[in-house]
């Protein structure tokens, strides 16, 4: 990942969650690797789970967001994981204005007021009609297909956006 990520790595003492903060300069190049490296870390602490794909397709659509409408190079990306009742929870955080943070909070309500394979194809429907503006696609992916929950928040003062999604992932036995 050359110099355009740092890697911090904390083993937590609760035998209940592993913990990995990972910043990133704001490079698309960078999205792919990360893709594979949450997806390698979350199999090898889950031995008997079956689709970490879902954690893939999460951290490679809220990275995309994150670098496409970040307006300072710093992204940060956090994974939490939860034996107890094997969730994964990853939190992006980068640098937004408040007009977009805006817009970002009233989709992802909108997004969770919804059914997912219907607003899914709304937004699919959105991006093709309208290509100048966000159509949303990537979140209502993420929201389809992993059944994330998703949440968002705005810190004002630090202009610094965080996208949250709480991903429960099956066992292969299930």
């Amino acid at each position: 990942m050359e110099n355009s990520a740092m890697l911090n790595i904390n083993k937590s003492s609760q035998a209940e969650s592993d913990y990995l903060d990972v910043a990133f300069l704001r490079n698309w190049k960078t999205i792919p690797l990360a893709m594979d490296f949450f997806k390698d870390f979350t199999q090898s602490r889950m031995e008997t789970c079956g689709d970490t794909h879902k954690i893939g397709i999460a951290v490679s659509e809220l990275l995309e967001n994150a670098v496409k409408y970040s307006f300072k190079p710093g992204i940060r990306i956090k994974l939490d994981k939860k034996e107890s009742d094997n969730t994964i929870k990853l939190k992006v955080y980068n640098f937004a204005t408040e007009k977009h943070a805006k817009r970002l909070i009233t989709r992802v309500k909108e997004l969770n007021e919804s059914d997912s394979l219907t607003f899914y194809l709304e937004r699919m429907r959105e991006s093709v009609k309208n290509k100048e503006e966000s159509a949303g696609l990537g979140l209502a992916r993420v929201y389809h297909e992993t059944e994330a929950k998703i949440s968002v928040r705005y810190f004002r003062l630090k202009k610094l956006v965080e996208v949250s999604a709480t991903i429960t992932l099956q066992n292969e036995e299930d």
